[in-house]
């Protein structure tokens, strides 16, 4: 058995378990669908053509970061930023090499920088605790 998981006599554990590694992987991947389509259309409209690379970059780095502090915040410290981050990675390599762009070092080199900043982050991000499935416990 893996650990306090692996039993039937807590199922709340393990509900919560699943429950929050589920949300680590999702997380990602919807904070960044969320907040590029906002942010993009907030440069589009509001920044100049000589400002919108320098938006864009900072973008590129921001919305990582946070969606890895998102699986942080769902899933813990370590188990966030280490599924957080594959997934962000992952995740962000496919829409890259799919939408056929130039590819160059420059978008997946600030998306890692965004979750290296993230992983750094992470030790002072608030994380929910295993009390928030204690109505499931027998």
């Amino acid at each position: 058995m893996a650990g306090h998981h692996g039993n039937n006599q807590e199922p709340g554990a393990a509900l919560g378990f699943m429950g929050r590694l589920s949300g680590a992987m999702v997380a990602p991947v919807a904070v960044y669908m969320l907040l590029w389509q906002v942010g993009l259309r907030l440069v589009h409209e509001f920044a100049g053509t000589a400002q919108q690379g320098v938006r864009i970059s900072i973008l590129s780095v921001a919305i990582p970061a946070l969606g890895v502090l998102a699986s942080v915040a769902i899933a813990g410290r370590r188990s966030g930023a280490l599924v957080g981050g594959g997934v962000m990675m992952l995740f962000f390599l496919y829409l890259y090499i799919s939408s056929a762009a130039t590819l160059e070092w420059g978008p997946p080199l600030l998306t890692l920088l965004g979750v290296g900043i993230a992983a750094a982050l992470a030790r002072w991000c608030p994380t929910m605790g295993e009390e928030l499935f204690d109505t499931f416990k027998r």
